[in-house]
C-alpha cells in the first residue's frame, strides 16, 4: 500500500468514526428528551409526577438507546475495517539516547517502513513497531488512532460491559418494583436491552477470536527462520 493512501484512509475513517459517534449521541439524547422531558412538559397540573422514577427511567432510556445505536452504526465489520487500517498505519516508539547516524535513516513520507526500522524525524529518533509503518513519527492523531483500533474487540468490550451493567441494574429494579406500570416499562426495555447484549457478546467473541488468530500468525511470521536471518542483516 502507498503510505500516502494509508494516511488518507486514516483521516477519512477517523472523520467517519466521529460522525457516527455524534449521530449515536444525538439520537440517544433525542430519545432521552422524548422519554423524560416531553411527559413533564405535557403533564396536566393535577398529575402527580414521581421525579425519582422519571429520572431513573430517563437515564436507562439514554444508556440503552446509546448502546443500541452504537451496535447499529459500529457493526463488527466496521471495527475490522478500522483494525486493518491501524495495522497498515503502524506506530513509532520514541528512543532515548543518542545514536550514530549510521544506525538510522531520515524519515520520508513516501516510504513504507518495515518493523524495526530506526528513523530520525525532527530532533527525535523513533523505532518502527508492527508489520509495516506508514505513520508520521510523533503524530498524536496517528498514535491515538493506532491504540484505539489496533485491537478490534476493545471498543465492543467496553460497550458490552456497559450493557451488562445496565441489564443487571434493570433486573434489580424489577425485583424491587411492585407497581404495575414500573414492571411493564422495565420489562419492555429489558427485552430490548437483552437483545442488544446478545449482539454485543456475539460481536465481541468473533472479533476477539479473529484478533487472537492474527497475533498467532504474526508471531509465527516474526519467528520464522527467514525473518530472523533477514533481521541479522
Amino acid at each position: 500500500n502507498s503510505p500516502e493512501l494509508v494516511r488518507m484512509e486514516v483521516s477519512i475513517t477517523k472523520t467517519d468514526f466521529n460522525a457516527r459517534l455524534k449521530q449515536a449521541l444525538f439520537n440517544s439524547l433525542l430519545n432521552c428528551y422524548y422519554a423524560g422531558a416531553v411527559p413533564v412538559l405535557l403533564a396536566q397540573p393535577f398529575v402527580h409526577l414521581e421525579t425519582g422514577w422519571l429520572v431513573q427511567h430517563t437515564v436507562i432510556v439514554f444508556v440503552g438507546s446509546l448502546t443500541l445505536y452504537l451496535v447499529q452504526v459500529f457493526p463488527a465489520g466496521y471495527h475490522n475495517l478500522l483494525h486493518r487500517t491501524s495495522l497498515n498505519l503502524g506506530i513509532w516508539t520514541k528512543m532515548n539516547g543518542r545514536l550514530s547516524p549510521s544506525f538510522y535513516s531520515n524519515w520520508s513520507a513516501a516510504n513504507m517502513w518495515p518493523m524495526g526500522s530506526i528513523v530520525r524525524h525532527g530532533k527525535d529518533i523513533y523505532r518502527s513497531e508492527g508489520g509495516m509503518n506508514a505513520a508520521e513519527p510523533g503524530n498524536s492523531h496517528h498514535v491515538r488512532y493506532y491504540y484505539l483500533f489496533a485491537d478490534p474487540s476493545v471498543g465492543t468490550a467496553v460497550v458490552l460491559s456497559i450493557q451488562g451493567l445496565l441489564v443487571l441494574t434493570q433486573m434489580y429494579i424489577l425485583l424491587r418494583s411492585h407497581v404495575w406500570y414500573r414492571l411493564m416499562s422495565q420489562l419492555l426495555l429489558l427485552f430490548i436491552h437483552v437483545y442488544t447484549l446478545f449482539k454485543l457478546a456475539r460481536d465481541y467473541l468473533v472479533l476477539a477470536k479473529v484478533y487472537q488468530a492474527e497475533l498467532v500468525l504474526q508471531s509465527k511470521h516474526q519467528n520464522s527462520p527467514v525473518n530472523q536471518q533477514s533481521a541479522r542483516f
